[in-house]
């Protein structure tokens, strides 16, 4: 079990040899890579398949353009654990943006294969209040169309495709979005699994998620127990994605280090905390260091605390 961070945030502040080697003397050995950052939502519903998104191109191009940020993770003695694909996989107004978008999770798929990564997470849809077009059944049946069609891709690699636990805002408040609830989380992901005839989904842990949707982290984690192949850890005050550091919100984490014990999780586990030490909150370089250090000697803590120590 190692200590894993985003690469989000870390570079508003540092090159990204600079960061990197930062992140590995502070002591993190993974990294979960941000290629969701190159996708502008916005862009794509203008402008599909013309190109403008990386992952519309050929694998040789796409390794090109990463290949200046994959040598500084290695060179900084640094592997990739976890990456997060593109989102999101849906606009009510576009229902072929949905097709779209599949294309893109293959081409994120196959890249995570090629530099060794096994896990991808890949946001569902939710149905939000503010959608009268279309039931639940609609966005059930876009969810179908999304993880299914990303089956034979899977199967073709090592890569597993981690859903999330969501949640929708609308109108100031905050509402349980896709696999929130555990037992239809456990339940959707057996059956895409059956249908896949191995075992090529799982699921990504979102703390900050699970608080703001008042969901218990113990009984949580314990329902999902080895369906759980990743983790996204960070904390808030149970009314706001804010994305900081554990242990300045209220998250319960002695809930969440016993579950994760008890389930037997032995991989990496990631913090995806890039609002704690972001340009935008941290305008300083001299004020983000203390708070990765700080994450980092908290990951420690929790490694010893899984691990019974």
């Amino acid at each position: 079990m190692n200590l894993c961070i985003q690469s989000g945030g870390v570079f508003g502040h540092y090159s990204l040899e600079e960061g990197y080697r930062l992140l590995a003397d502070l002591g993190f050995s993974s990294i979960d890579l941000n290629i969701d950052t190159e996708f502008d939502r916005n862009v794509m519903r203008a402008h599909m398949n013309e190109g403008l998104c990386i992952f519309e191109r050929s694998m040789p191009e796409i390794m090109a353009h990463f290949e200046r940020e994959l040598n500084a993770i290695k060179n900084a003695g640094l592997y990739v654990y976890q990456a997060h694909s593109p989102f999101p996989s849906y606009m009510k107004d576009i229902p072929e943006f949905t097709d779209f978008c599949v294309e893109i999770h293959k081409k994120c798929i196959l890249f995570c294969q090629e530099i060794g990564c096994r896990r991808l997470v890949v946001h569902g849809v939710t149905l939000t209040r503010d959608d009268k077009k279309h039931t639940q059944e609609d966005i059930d049946r876009v969810n179908d169309r999304l993880y299914e069609g990303l089956i034979d891709t899977l199967k073709e690699t090592d890569v597993v495709c981690c859903l999330e636990n969501l949640f929708s805002g609308y109108d100031g408040t905050i509402y349980a979005g896709h696999c929130s609830d555990p037992h239809e989380a456990t339940a959707y992901i057996d059956r895409l699994n059956e249908k896949a005839g191995k075992e090529v989904f799982g699921i990504c842990v979102d703390t900050g998620h699970l608080n703001i949707c008042g969901r218990n982290q113990y009984g949580y984690i314990k329902a999902l127990g080895s369906r759980i192949k990743a983790f996204h850890i960070h904390d808030n005050d149970g009314k706001s994605d804010l994305h900081l550091a554990p242990y300045t919100g209220t998250v319960d984490w002695e809930g969440f280090c016993r579950a994760v014990r008890e389930i037997g999780y032995d991989g990496d586990i990631d913090f995806e905390t890039f609002r704690q030490y972001g340009k935008n909150r941290m305008p300083e370089s001299r004020m983000a260091r203390p708070w990765l250090q700080l994450i980092a000697e908290t990951g420690r803590v929790f490694i010893e605390k899984i691990k019974g120590n």
